[in-house]
């Protein structure tokens, strides 16, 4: 995570390529070969270093989630989907990528690509998902609820009393 994702695949074939250089400098080969391979190997390294930075609008759109879009849509229809929305938070951790994005008047909380919880579209499921089984169930004193997200559905769990919620 400090260094990122795109940066540590980077870093890791550039380890890789140079122990490859070193071996292939101690074996017994032409002198020309051993500098072409050499150059190549130090071309790859550089062009590694100054592509551009992956997009991360495309990282956290979902693509598994959202198959259709990327297989009915050109690609300038899906770029533009993509960035008609604001990110406005972005991290890479050692589990996934969490990002917060903006389209209209919504936020979307997307783990891995996956809206996980947002502020129109889904609260409804949100808020039921807490209250159904509250009001299915005659004396609820203790309650377990599995996945924060954002935390709508304990915050509507949490309306009725309880003795503990976890």
């Amino acid at each position: 995570p400090l260094i990122g994702t795109q940066k540590g695949i980077w870093l890791a074939a550039t380890l890789y390529f140079l122990v490859g250089a070193g071996i292939f400098w101690l074996t017994q080969t032409k002198k020309v070969a051993k500098l072409l391979i050499s150059c190549f190997i130090f071309l790859s390294i550089f062009i590694g270093f100054v592509l551009p930075s992956w997009n991360k609008h495309f990282l956290v759109s979902g693509p598994f989630a959202n198959w259709r879009f990327f297989v009915q849509d050109s690609r300038e229809q899906a770029e533009k989907r993509m960035q008609s929305s604001q990110l406005l938070f972005y991290k890479e951790g050692l589990e996934g990528v969490v990002a917060v994005k903006r389209l209209g008047d919504q936020l979307f909380l997307r783990i891995n690509g996956k809206t996980d919880a947002a502020t129109v579209l889904d609260m409804d499921t949100q808020i039921l998902s807490g209250q159904l089984p509250m009001l299915l169930h005659p004396d609820l004193q203790d309650v377990l609820v599995i996945g924060l997200g954002s935390g709508v559905t304990l915050g509507s769990v949490e309306t009725h009393p309880l003795k503990t919620v976890e």
